[in-house]
């Protein structure tokens, strides 16, 4: 009985512990790099001591999976520290709220109007990190950003605390998903935790606001209400479903567009004509998204200013450096530059080794992995890393047997190092450990999931 109560009270005061580590956390610029990796460590061990009291702990499972809530609220009443792309949402949506689109002028440009637009542009514009882009950011996001500034035309904070919000409900709604799909394909819900609980994901998602959370949305929700067509019955219950899953899958391809990609996996599991039908009704979900944003110039400047971030952006790369360091050691010059189409090629095959070799199943839990390793691959041939593009691997491959996205989380806190010193630069030393440590952990991995893909209940 004693036992039971020191448990139980060491649970809760293991909570309290989490809830301000993480108010610490989200305090901290990313120039403070001993205090954030300090801070991290001990969110990552109450993380795994959760985990642990779940399995061992039937009573106290509910708070655990509340907990989860509680950590995402003790980020909503900050700024985010350890990135500036907030500012770009709060300029986009300062843009639409004026009446303009943040597709077709740049912020320079905007700026030099005899009148600039008003809410406060004038103070935003000098925080941008991308002043001389057009804005990248899918629909969705816009909707979002707009949403805040609409709310908190004037109060920065109010703006962002909006924002956030919006975050933090996608992000009950990927724990829902997770929990329900876990249920349907006979999964311990105990891996739901793995995402989470996670404290890379909720720090980069909720904490520092990046709408990777609406991609998993739309993503998880897509996966499970397709499963639901496929149990029920009724044939308008089985069309709503249908449309619902549809739905989302737009919502995941406005959030970050590259989701538009896994289209190609429901080829195998629904069939060539079914799959053309559900894709053309996505289509159809995500022009109405773009529909507000229409002009002829949309699209060519989103493109111009991807082209343009993949072309000068480089940041905690991994086969990207290493044909860069080989191409300067042969020819004298960052070769890969000349053959900017390699890289998308041998993520194409990629995509065809996950399709035709990998996953040869036509069930749907084999679909959302073929998303996450698609995922992986993506990032392993991609210039720029930051931490946040890996929560989708995480949400996508939490209920597989595949773990090494949870060590991938605990290493990218280390590429902060990179702004801990003016001017900013990256330390290879940094890159070599992550990399080498994953690609040990996912090899082992590999030999030892060569016959099952997830886990049973």
């Amino acid at each position: 009985m004693r036992y039971e109560v020191a448990k139980k009270g060491g649970f809760f005061i293991l909570i309290i512990a989490c809830l301000l580590g993480y108010y610490y956390v989200s305090s901290l610029k990313r120039e403070i790099f001993g205090a954030y990796i300090f801070g991290m460590m001990g969110l990552f061990g109450g993380y795994f001591i959760m985990i642990d009291y779940y399995e061992k702990s039937q009573d106290l499972q509910k708070w655990i999976q509340g907990s989860a809530l509680l950590f995402r609220l003790a980020m909503l009443f900050s700024l985010p520290t350890l990135s500036d792309d907030f500012y770009r949402f709060v300029w986009d949506g300062k843009i639409i709220l004026s009446g303009g689109n943040p597709y077709l002028f740049l912020p320079s440009e905007v700026m030099n109007q005899a009148k600039p637009a008003g809410y406060g542009i004038a103070d935003i514009f000098p925080l941008l990190n991308s002043p001389q882009y057009y804005s990248v950011y899918p629909p969705v996001c816009q909707i979002i950003s707009f949403t805040g500034v609409f709310v908190f035309p004037e109060s920065l904070i109010g703006s962002v605390f909006i924002m956030k919000s919006i975050v933090f409900c996608a992000e009950m709604l990927n724990v829902f998903f997770l929990l329900r799909l876990a249920k349907q394909w006979k999964v311990n819900q105990k891996y739901v935790l793995l995402y989470s609980l996670n404290p890379m994901v909720i720090i980069e998602l909720t904490g520092n606001l990046h709408f990777e959370a609406l991609m998993i949305t739309g993503m998880l929700g897509a996966v499970y209400f397709l499963g639901r067509v496929e149990r029920e019955e009724n044939i308008q219950i089985q069309s709503a479903y249908f449309i619902l899953s549809t739905f989302f899958f737009a919502v995941a391809i406005c959030s970050k567009l590259l989701p538009v990609v896994f289209l190609l996996f429901l080829v195998r599991k629904k069939g060539i004509i079914p799959s053309i039908y559900y894709g053309l009704i996505v289509l159809c979900f995500t022009m109405l998204m773009f529909l507000p944003f229409s002009h002829l110039d949309t699209f060519s400047h989103i493109f111009q200013s991807t082209r343009l971030y993949f072309k000068h952006f480089e940041f905690n790369a991994s086969l990207y450096y290493l044909m860069k360091a080989i191409s300067y050691r042969i020819v004298g010059y960052n070769w890969m530059v000349k053959v900017p189409f390699l890289f998308p090629i041998f993520t194409l095959a990629g995509l065809y080794f996950l399709e035709k070799k990998r996953f040869h199943s036509d069930k749907y839990p084999d679909f959302l992995f073929q998303c996450g390793w698609f995922l992986f691959i993506y990032l392993v041939f991609a210039t720029t890393v930051n931490p946040w593009y890996v929560t989708p691997c995480i949400a996508f491959l939490c209920l597989s047997r595949y773990k090494f996205p949870i060590l991938w989380s605990m290493l990218l806190p280390l590429t902060y190092l990179t702004f801990s010193v003016h001017p900013y630069k990256e330390k290879t030393w940094v890159i070599l450990v992550e990399y080498l440590l994953l690609a040990c952990f996912l090899g082992i991995e590999l030999w030892q999931t060569r016959k099952s893909l997830f886990h049973k209940a």
